[in-house]
């Protein structure tokens, strides 16, 4: 069954065991509503065993609990997402095991009757090089963005028609990027392969540096109303535009 809204594609292996009155079986009909029911961007499949227990394979890598945590706080149980999504009352009676399967085979495991008991079996304790140019793509777009923002900002300052929304935007992304700024201080030579990492991570702490100072300069702009205070500013964003285009070609 393919989720158009989502993008999930799930699958149900469902493998009949017992007599049919047997109250423990699942039928198709309880099985696709409960795999209609989970819905997120980072589910590949879904599978109900012969056991009744539920599989969930996302297509991101997970090697800690902050990496699942993350993960497992994008999928959505019908109106509720996270952990709790999936406790009993909220998936079914008849499931009573959830395993959670990375793209680089890692599985994390736990019960509908006690989802914050979770059992890891980490057997990879790398991330692939994919993860980190995924990792550093995704910071830098949301270099570009923020960039772009703060250029609007000013000439919207220099117009006299500041866009308080457009301010809420930068701020937002802002907070944004400084989280995609510790996901990738995260990589080290511990946990991964990838080549130049160290050097990466120095162009990182630039970035870092440089989106302190080009905020400080944009609140000053639109507390007093003055385009100059970014305008200061263009030498830290257009460094930070060069480190964007390297990082996302990496």
């Amino acid at each position: 069954m393919k989720n158009i809204k989502y993008f999930v594609i799930a699958v149900f292996l469902l493998i009949l065991q017992g007599c049919s009155n047997n109250a423990d079986k699942m039928s198709s009909e309880e099985a696709n509503n409960i795999i209609s029911s989970i819905n997120a961007e980072t589910l590949e499949k879904i599978e109900i065993d012969s056991n009744n227990s539920l599989l969930l394979y996302v297509n991101k890598e997970f090697i800690t609990k902050e990496d699942f945590d993350n993960i497992i706080s994008t999928i959505k149980v019908g109106n509720s997402n996270g952990l709790s999504a999936f406790k009993k009352d909220n998936v079914s009676e008849k499931i009573s095991n959830i395993q959670v399967v990375s793209k680089n085979g890692n599985k994390a495991t736990f019960k509908t009757g006690n989802v914050d008991d979770i059992k890891f079996n980490i057997e990879n304790n790398k991330y692939s090089d994919n993860y980190v140019k995924e990792t550093f793509n995704e910071l830098s777009q949301i270099i570009i963005r923020f960039n772009e923002l703060a250029g609007r900002i000013e000439v919207d300052l220099k117009q006299n028609n500041l866009n308080d929304a457009r301010v809420d935007e930068f701020n937002k992304t802002y907070t944004k990027l400084n989280k995609s700024i510790e996901k990738a201080n995260l990589l080290t030579s511990e946990n991964t392969n990838f080549d130049n990492l160290s050097q990466i991570l120095d162009k990182v702490k630039v970035v870092e540096s440089n989106i302190n100072t080009i905020k400080q300069s944009v609140e000053k702009g639109v507390s007093t109303g003055q385009s100059n205070f970014i305008n200061n500013s263009y030498l830290y964003i257009n460094d930070l535009d060069k480190i964007a285009r390297e990082i996302a070609n990496l």
